[in-house]
């Protein structure tokens, strides 16, 4: 077992600049179930009906849906993906706003000379989430507050912010002869974030359950750590790992393998696994515990919501929205991944972001004075809705449509992940 404890916070083991097409993949949990894949072409059908009018006989580009048969002229729901990226990514593949993606930082420990060894995130205005392991000595004790900074910026050594500690705290359940679970500790931070020179969003820690439809969607994992080329790079990158199974306290993920295969390595412990609920919920899944020594194969992680209680001993109860509103916040990105402007909001009690560049919309105020990213699909979202017998979503700007009656099905929500789509009654 391989603790990912050791110098340099997440990368991906290369530090090759490519980046990967996003791909859509068809969840093959739901295809027996809602016959969303057809034939061998997983790719999203491109005959996109606009219509909102259910009887309406041809899509957008003018060609007569045949009433009678299941799936012809018809959109399919496919989940949207990041595939393996084989080389670390300066940027995420995820839908983060500047803010956030500041959230996650490097654990500079004074005995590394003050150089970084694990990586963290900020879940409060306070307080830092990482690794047991990465608050402990060798002996299993926990090391001094002061002998540890916690840094945000995208370079550990020259940081844009540099945080005192106060306060460590380790899981007291964490067994590092064993699994990865409640392999959690915590950082108090000597100031708060919001006092900081630097704007900071905290990432919500994610609350619910993990659902086994989660197993083989792709997460979104970060840090500091190790690359193929550096064992001391202070950089951070990214990567995208599939999740392959989920265990009470722990799941995994894999990294697609030798010779190519990129996922977190040395140094990357504590960094955190994001997701995107539903295409719209950003929560931290986990954080890096252990995993293979290859650095393309297997990781481990300790699951958040096994652990939430023991968090917000801590911390109190963590606010979802993080202190944002209903009205929401514009949060411009700059950077070059094609994010745009980033919406975020309080939605029924969870943040909600929307990255506007993938709508080719900006986020503004709306006629109600929220900011949101410009509307395309008329309010209906990827999640979608039953329009009759017909299930409609939003697809990157494009209000997309199946019908369910064709094809012997009714229209219903399948869950979180899938939204509403065509199911066998």
């Amino acid at each position: 077992m391989t603790t990912y404890n050791i110098r340099n916070t997440l990368q991906t083991r290369n530090t090759l600049q490519i980046r990967k097409p996003l791909q859509t993949i068809c969840l093959t949990a739901l295809m027996a179930l809602a016959g969303a894949c057809q034939g061998a072409n997983l790719g999203t059908n491109t005959n996109t009906n606009d219509n909102t009018n259910a009887n309406d006989n041809t899509n957008d580009g003018g060609v007569v849906i045949d009433a009678d048969l299941c799936g012809v002229g018809d959109d399919e729901k496919v989940v949207s993906a990041a595939p393996k990226i084989w080389n670390g990514t300066a940027e995420p593949e995820q839908c983060l706003s500047s803010k956030q993606k500041l959230a996650v930082g490097a654990l500079n420990f004074q005995s590394y000379g003050w150089t970084n060894g694990c990586t963290g995130t900020v879940i409060n205005d306070d307080t830092v989430l990482t690794a047991a392991h990465c608050v402990q000595r060798w002996d299993g004790s926990l090391i001094t507050p002061s002998s540890v900074r916690f840094v945000v910026g995208t370079n550990a050594l020259a940081p844009e912010y540099t945080f005192n500690v106060t306060a460590v705290y380790d899981h007291p359940d964490y067994n590092s002869g064993g699994n990865a679970d409640h392999d959690m500790g915590l950082l108090r931070l000597a100031e708060p974030i919001s006092a900081a020179s630097v704007r900071i969003l905290p990432i919500p820690v994610n609350r619910a359950d993990l659902p086994a439809t989660l197993v083989g969607q792709y997460v979104q994992n970060t840090g500091f750590g190790e690359t193929e080329v550096s064992s001391d790079n202070a950089l951070l990158f990214w990567t995208v790992e599939e999740i392959t199974d989920i265990y009470p306290g722990w799941f995994t993920v894999y990294g697609g393998g030798a010779p190519d295969g990129s996922s977190v390595c040395y140094g990357d412990s504590g960094g955190p696994s994001f997701f995107l609920f539903n295409d719209r919920y950003l929560a931290i899944l986990g954080t890096v515990s252990w995993g293979d020594s290859s650095c393309m194969d297997y990781d481990h992680f300790a699951r958040a919501d096994d652990n939430l209680s023991w968090i917000e001993q801590y911390t109190g109860a963590l606010d979802p929205c993080v202190g944002i509103d209903t009205v929401g916040i514009c949060d411009n990105d700059d950077s070059t991944n094609g994010t745009g402007d980033v919406a975020l909001w309080c939605d029924n009690g969870q943040l909600r972001q929307q990255c506007c560049g993938a709508l080719s919309t900006t986020c503004a105020p709306d006629a109600d004075g929220n900011n949101r990213c410009g509307d395309t699909c008329d309010g209906v979202t990827f999640e979608g809705e039953c329009q009759g017998n017909d299930a409609v979503w939003c697809d990157n700007g494009t209000l997309k449509r199946r019908r369910c009656e064709p094809c012997a099905q009714i229209c219903a929500r399948v869950d979180d992940i899938m939204g509403y789509y065509c199911v066998d009654p």
